[in-house]
């Protein structure tokens, strides 16, 4: 085979890749991931500046700066954040929380908890299916917004959980 025929082989092939599940195309996922996001009348979103969710440095011990840096202090704040959005949205909205992983997956979020001092466990859907994955707080961004309910529609609560050492909340 030439050059020639094996760029052109190779690049055919990498044409033909497809998107994996649960993953943004530039028309499909990330239009219909917009389009849920709803912006809601007179809503601004809690600031999340509340003073026990920021980190106590320079005045504390190497114990205090360790925990500061664990899952289960991300998962208080964030449970803090969802929270304040729960209670200020209109009765006709509810908090929802995405997690965006590598390879760009977006995963609607079920429930969070920490699994070891810096790993968490995700659980939700991805394209309507169920699914966990176990990761590094690190590689995780998580990101929460408002979402409407329907009132005619009898939709099951979604409630989301937070779970961390002594903790176990649903909101």
């Amino acid at each position: 085979m030439s050059d020639h025929e094996e760029s052109s082989t190779l690049q055919l092939s990498l044409s033909r890749t497809s998107t994996a599940p649960g993953a943004i195309s530039e028309k499909g996922r990330a239009g219909e991931f917009r389009e849920r996001m709803m912006p809601v009348p007179g809503f601004s979103p809690p600031s999340g500046l509340q003073e026990e969710n920021l980190c106590p440095l320079p005045n504390c011990s190497q114990e205090d700066i360790n925990e500061y840096r664990s899952a289960g202090v991300l998962l208080k704040a964030l449970a803090a954040d969802a929270q304040a959005w729960s209670e200020r949205l209109p009765p006709n909205f509810r908090p929802a929380i995405v997690a965006l992983l590598h390879g760009n997956l977006q995963m609607e979020v079920r429930s969070l908890a920490q699994v070891s001092f810096d790993g968490i466990r995700i659980e939700g859907e991805i394209d309507g299916s169920p699914c966990s994955v176990l990761a590094h707080q690190d590689t995780v961004q998580l990101m929460c917004y408002a979402v409407s309910t329907d009132p005619e529609e009898e939709e099951e609560p979604r409630p989301i959980g937070f779970i961390w050492p002594g903790h176990d909340l649903q909101i």
